[in-house]
């Protein structure tokens, strides 16, 4: 994922959860409800949900996030 972020100069932090040692599902995955399908989820700094599912309408995420980023 760091190479990626490298390569198109993003500057946003990513985050990736697996299981954790004893096979339970990160909490993240539990409070989205996923089901332990994957997901792709976008927070902003204050904590609120801007995207949210299982593929990414990158029309619809770039132009939430300048909303935000123009809110800001």
């Amino acid at each position: 994922m760091l190479d990626d972020q490298r390569r198109y100069g993003l500057r946003i932090p990513f985050e990736h959860e697996g299981r954790t040692v004893t096979g339970q599902l990160p909490k993240t995955m539990e409070n989205a409800r996923t089901g332990g399908t994957l997901w792709f989820l976008t927070i902003d700094a204050a904590g609120v949900v801007m995207e949210d599912g299982f593929a990414i309408d990158a029309d619809q995420l770039i132009a939430t996030a300048l909303k935000v980023s123009a809110a800001a």
